[in-house]
């Protein structure tokens, strides 16, 4: 068998050569864009841990409950009808809108009218095993003797909003129910229940929104003109989820997104979209290069057939089994792949330190964390299934190759 291999390794020295050198820039090439589509996400997450500290992915119409199945935590939502498009009516039975109203009768050119000025008030609710950690920063934004809501059924809220529905001592009551004429919302608020709250304190959301500004790496809580914690079972209209990490982040994003949930925003910019941007596109190179390295290694398979084809009906023909003719030809074949997987892993290793370093340069936040790295399991992986195919691309050959076909080929001889 050694002594039929190294003869038909000199009747294809010609074949193997060509074909070899296809394949092993092929391969180099899929092997360093597999590096980079592993190393490029990784590095942008490590930076992302370090320039911020808050990783959260605000999701439409989503029960809190589930959180767990996604990764994610509940840390506040907003509710409509109670947090915004809602009527706020205070103890003394005054009331106000959160959102201005809306004029609805179309101007004539050249009319005079006066302007409708208005005020929007959102507020947040916060779920109660949340609160003491969401509240911790803000404590400088509390009136005297006040505090943040802790429990259900407990609001703290703007000093001058508060006063507007006649709410000027702590422990008075607010009320919030839709408001059912807004009209520029899509919601539907028809089914929305009132809810009251107790006054735990008052608060100046514009020291909320200093903090903030101040903070590094992004803020744990919106500035909102009031917070409660609900105790009905109204439900959320969009829910904050929290997340350990970046990689954490992005793999609930994705989750939420095939599971058809509405995201609303995210926190950390545009990271998450560059990432999934980068991943996407190497992961499309690196499928059109596996296809055209699937597409060699069967151009191979078919010229060792097309070239030899009467040579192996000869071996057959003087009693070789399949398993030695496979043996002749896929070991050739298996051998090229080895030693353009060897070629192109260290291609791949040289073009991976050169891709990560010009993506420090790149990203010069970030640039600490692109490391190029070696991972034996891809070059392995590769060489394994490229095997596996070439067996069975041979084996689809061999089958051709019948009585009647080996009776064609060797007829003159």
């Amino acid at each position: 068998m050694l002594k039929l291999t190294r003869l038909e390794l000199q009747f294809l020295w010609r074949t193997i050569v060509l074909i070899g050198l296809i394949l092993t820039a092929f391969v180099s090439a899929l092997l360093s864009v597999i590096s980079v589509l592993l190393d490029v996400p990784e590095g942008m997450h490590a930076g992302r841990d370090e320039y911020y500290k808050v990783f959260t992915v605000s999701v439409r119409d989503f029960d809190p409950a589930d959180a767990s199945s996604f990764g994610g935590t509940p840390r506040y939502a907003y509710i409509d009808g109670i947090t915004r498009y809602s009527v706020m009516t205070g103890t003394n039975g005054a009331q106000m809108h959160t959102n201005p109203p809306k004029s609805e009768e179309p101007l004539n050119p050249g009319e005079e009218t006066e302007a409708l000025v208005g005020l929007t008030f959102t507020g947040l609710s916060v779920f109660e095993d949340q609160a003491e950690d969401l509240f911790s920063l803000y404590g400088g934004a509390l009136a005297k003797d006040s505090r943040f809501p802790s429990a259900p059924g407990e609001i703290a809220i703007n000093t001058t909003v508060a006063r507007m529905v006649g709410v000027t001592k702590l422990g008075q009551t607010i009320t919030f129910s839709p408001d059912l004429d807004y009209k520029e919302t899509k919601v539907d608020l028809t089914k929305v229940k009132p809810e009251s709250f107790t006054v735990v304190g008052f608060i100046n959301q514009n020291v909320i929104h200093s903090v903030n500004n101040k903070l590094y790496g992004g803020a744990p809580l919106p500035a909102c003109y009031y917070y409660v914690i609900t105790q009905s079972d109204n439900p959320m209209s969009v829910t904050c989820l929290s997340f350990p990490g970046s990689r954490a982040q992005g793999d609930g994003y994705n989750r939420l997104a095939r599971a058809g949930y509405e995201i609303t925003s995210t926190s950390g910019g545009s990271g998450l979209d560059n990432i999934a941007l980068a991943q996407a596109f190497f992961a499309a190179v690196a499928l059109v290069l596996g296809v055209m390295v699937v597409f060699v290694l069967y151009s191979l398979i078919a010229i060792f057939y097309r070239q030899r084809k009467a040579q192996i009906c000869r071996l057959k023909l003087l009693g070789a089994k399949g398993g030695m003719v496979a043996g002749i030809y896929c070991s050739i074949a298996v051998a090229i792949v080895f030693l353009a997987t060897a070629v192109g892993t260290a291609f791949s290793m040289l073009f991976n330190l050169y891709f990560m370093n010009l993506c420090a340069q790149l990203f010069r936040t970030f640039s600490k964390n692109f490391v190029s790295h070696f991972r034996p399991i891809v070059p392995v992986s590769v060489f394994l299934s490229l095997s596996a195919f070439t067996l069975l691309l041979f084996f689809l050959f061999n089958r051709r190759v019948r009585n009647t076909v080996i009776a064609q080929e060797v007829r003159h001889e």
